[in-house]
């Protein structure tokens, strides 16, 4: 009933129109808290219908923990409703120290090798998806972390899990192609 109030406490990460994104010291845990914006009627009835964005990243949370892929820790996930419509929804995971590749690739202090060992680091990751035939759907470097013992996959509201091998390999194809847009970007960058 308080999670606004709480996230109001934290460290924002991040204040889009379509998401807000706390850093929280709560009950002697650290956590993040992501709140998906309500954005009109019809937004609202479609993810009453096919589920709440939060509460798929909890459930492609529990899945890729349960692969022994590196994900934060999922905790909660609340859905606001107005009548029978999911008006907003949050989810709450376990925070993880260090920043995005992003930052670790704009980061001057790290030489050319350990940025492309980051990145391949973060490409094998993306490979065991493939080999369960799941997709993240989102992989811009932003959306990986780097922890110390490597890197952790985060923002899993897209995550697929597909039936059929094709399919898989697709959507692996265009997870693949989005990061190597982020990879380039940040060469041209740090050039």
């Amino acid at each position: 009933a308080r999670i606004d109030e709480i996230m109001d406490q934290g460290k924002v990460l991040k204040a889009g129109k379509t998401c807000h994104v706390c850093h929280v010291a709560w009950n002697d845990r650290q956590i993040v808290i992501k709140r998906y914006n309500h954005q009109g009627w019809i937004h609202s009835l479609r993810h009453t219908l096919k589920t709440s964005r939060a509460r798929r990243s909890w459930v492609s949370g529990h899945r890729l923990r349960f692969l022994d892929i590196r994900t934060p820790e999922p905790l909660a996930y609340v859905e606001r409703l107005k009548g029978p419509l999911v008006w907003c929804s949050y989810i709450v995971t376990g925070y993880i120290p260090g920043g995005n590749l992003a930052d670790v690739l704009r980061d001057k202090n790290i030489s050319v090798e350990e940025r492309r060992e980051r990145i391949a680091q973060a490409e094998n990751v993306l490979r065991q998806l493939d080999d369960y035939r799941i997709t993240h759907g989102d992989t811009k470097h932003a959306n990986v972390l780097m922890s110390q013992d490597g890197p952790v996959l985060t923002d899993l509201d897209a995550m697929t899990v597909h039936w059929w091998r094709w399919r898989s390999r697709a959507g692996h194809r265009k997870d693949m192609e989005r990061f190597a847009v982020d990879c380039a970007a940040q060469k041209g960058r740090s050039s």
